[in-house]
């Protein structure tokens, strides 16, 4: 094989391991594919929940106002989407709250808002779309 063969199968495998480890961790997911703000991580609780959903296929956290339970759902959202678009898998994605007004008023902006914040400089991300990024 020639040099720039190889590089393109190093890469390829190593694209290959980046999205099957975030298949199966949402958690992992969420750190590595994502701007955070700085001075912002994923909380351990949200790690832990994200992780149960990973084995268990759901999500209850139950915590005050503020505490980052939208956050925790639209990562949650996003992971899947994002890691079955990239598989090839035909998905949906159920979104559910007490009221309309929950899923207006706060799940779905802060869906969006994480959107904005994923990575796509990252090549298992960058997949998702043929349009460049912005800044």
């Amino acid at each position: 094989m020639t040099a720039p063969a190889l590089a393109l199968l190093a890469r390829s495998l190593r694209l290959a391991d980046q999205r099957s480890r975030w298949a199966g961790d949402p958690a992992t997911f969420a750190a590595d594919a994502f701007r955070w703000p700085d001075g912002q991580v994923l909380a351990p609780y949200q790690a832990g929940g994200l992780a149960d959903l990973a084995t268990g296929g759901r999500l209850a956290l139950r915590s005050p106002h503020g505490a980052g339970k939208s956050t925790t759902a639209a990562l949650a959202v996003l992971w899947f989407a994002c890691t079955r678009e990239v598989a090839g898998v035909d998905w949906k994605i159920l979104t559910t709250a007490g009221s309309w007004h929950q899923l207006q008023r706060y799940l779905w902006p802060e869906i969006h808002l994480w959107a904005r914040r994923l990575r796509f400089d990252l090549p298992s991300v960058s997949t998702l779309s043929e349009t460049p990024a912005r800044p």
